[in-house]
């Protein structure tokens, strides 16, 4: 009786399959050059090389130089599509975060309480709390064309209602509000998208690098507009006419959007998008929500790092209320940093994610390193040191922020099916916690209900709870990686691909 595979589970080493010796099959080719017959051991039946493809075929999009029949591609289509999603991200946190260090003179400006412009940042985790059931539905449904399509129009009108508020009255600030909202919407099915593309068009080895290109233009898009706020915070007309041209770019990218590409990235891909198409259109929204909430592991993972970026959302947001008056007027300077590390670090740490595939260990270390940085960082105010605050804010930026990507595949790797897509779901859930903690921690941590320094002890103990949740209670196979190793396997007949076109016997003709 033949052995079972084994699980390939969380802190195991990813096996290198060409590395092991296959068995040998009984019919084995000799490819001597491009004419030569084949070469048929142990008295099995003669078979010829396939024929050279013609003209019309090596003009085809699909190149088919080795086979009959291609099972798998990669398309440079992937590279522009995953841009123009990056580009929205961009504008849309540009949008969200150019408030944050002038949030008293924006005040002063529309004539409003305080409050009220930190609700503008914090309206989009209120919003996801109800977008979260609906939009990776509609995702998964309408695909990646027509959700680029709601993304790039919604976008547009946001950006040029929140410029019809850019006058000096407290009833403009309501038309500022609404387009903040239809902002947030947008970037909220954008953020589901990239998930999908990078699980459709990308191979294993390229899919966490992908998303954390969204991730890194939502942190470029944060350092742009902090950067325009604190440049135009005298002319907060001027600074919306901006943001709202920018928010228009991304729709000529709309365009070059496809669902998915003729050919899947990899051979599982093939086998599998058959059975999720299925399943999506017999089953509708509940059997994936099923399938999330009743896996233990997933929900633990969620909880334990969706909680942790609520921390970073939450800090970003207060960071000029919670730093000490002598360097509150650095804010901006803080916030940039903050996450022009945090570029850094989704570069870092989704490129060894994507490597390596040890995604448990990463994330078990970014969580532990982001308690030390963040009880750094409140030391540094404690005792007025600014440059010690600076860098430790940094480091926690280049910690948290690049927690984001590895997370997110993190969950899908632990929640896959071959039968029902989870990308955007795992990933509109992780946000809805993310989102949740966000607004919970933002208000009950402001100076008007908690001072500075208890805010930050607040932070650090969550965080430090956050790592022993995850190092404790998360003990999932990766169920993606193992099937992609199995549908290789049966794919090349149990061969290993770099070995099914080099295997070679006696050199002597037929």
């Amino acid at each position: 009786m033949a052995s079972e595979e084994p699980e390939l589970c969380i802190g195991d080493p990813v096996v290198d399959r060409s590395s092991t010796t296959p068995s040998v099959p009984d019919t084995v080719v000799l490819d001597l050059d491009n004419s030569s017959p084949s070469v048929v051991v142990q008295d099995e039946p003669i078979q010829r090389s396939p024929p050279e493809p013609d003209a019309k075929e090596r003009e085809s999009p699909v190149p088919n130089e080795e086979s009959a029949k291609r099972t798998h591609n990669l398309y440079n289509r992937r590279f522009v599509m995953l841009f123009f999603i990056g580009f929205i991200s961009l504008t849309n946190s540009s949008n969200l975060l150019a408030f944050t260090v002038i949030a008293s003179q924006a005040a002063e400006f529309w004539k409003v309480n305080i409050a009220l412009v930190n609700a503008l940042v914090a309206l989009g985790d209120g919003l996801s709390l109800v977008a979260a059931f609906v939009i990776p539905y509609f995702v998964d449904q309408r695909g990646l064309l027509v959700s680029s399509v709601v993304v790039n129009s919604v976008n547009v009108l946001a950006g040029w209602l929140r410029f019809i508020g850019a006058q000096s009255s407290k009833s403009f600030f309501v038309s500022m509000f609404i387009g903040q909202a239809f902002s947030v919407l947008a970037m909220f099915v954008n953020a589901q998208m990239a998930p999908r593309l990078a699980s459709l068009w990308f191979p294993g080895k390229q899919r966490t690098i992908a998303t954390a290109v969204q991730n890194v233009s939502w942190q470029l898009g944060l350092v742009l507009g902090i950067i325009l706020g604190d440049q135009l915070k005298d002319s907060i007309w001027t600074l919306l006419l901006i943001q709202a041209i920018i928010n228009t770019v991304p729709a000529l990218g709309v365009p070059f959007m496809r669902d998915q590409p003729p050919l899947p990235p990899q051979p599982m891909s093939e086998i599998a998008e058959g059975k999720c198409e299925r399943s999506l259109k017999e089953g509708g929204l509940l059997p994936a929500t099923k399938a999330l909430i009743t896996n233990p592991h997933w929900v633990a993972l969620v909880l334990s790092t969706g909680v942790p970026i609520g921390v970073m959302s939450a800090v970003t947001t207060l960071i000029q209320q919670l730093l000490p008056e002598n360097m509150q007027s650095k804010a901006a300077l803080f916030s940039i940093l903050f996450f022009l590390c945090g570029i850094g670090g989704s570069i870092v740490f989704a490129t060894i994610a994507d490597r390596t595939k040890r995604y448990y260990l990463l994330t078990v270390g970014i969580l532990l390193w982001s308690c030390i940085a963040c009880a750094l960082f409140l030391a540094g105010t404690c005792i007025d040191e600014i440059v010690m605050a600076v860098v430790f804010y940094a480091l926690l930026g280049f910690s948290l922020l690049g927690l984001m990507p590895v997370v997110t595949e993190f969950a899908i790797e632990v929640s896959f099916s071959s039968e029902i897509h989870m990308e955007a779901r795992s990933t509109a859930y992780l946000w809805l916690v993310t989102n949740t903690s966000s607004i919970v921690l933002t208000f009950s941590t402001m100076p008007s209900v908690m001072s500075p320094v208890a805010a930050l002890i607040t932070y650090v103990s969550i965080l430090g709870v956050c790592n022993l949740s995850v190092l404790c209670l998360v003990k999932a196979p990766y169920r993606r990686l193992q099937l992609e190793l199995e549908e290789e396997r049966a794919s090349t007949n149990g061969c290993p691909i770099e070995l099914q076109n080099t295997t070679k016997t006696s050199k002597k003709p037929v």
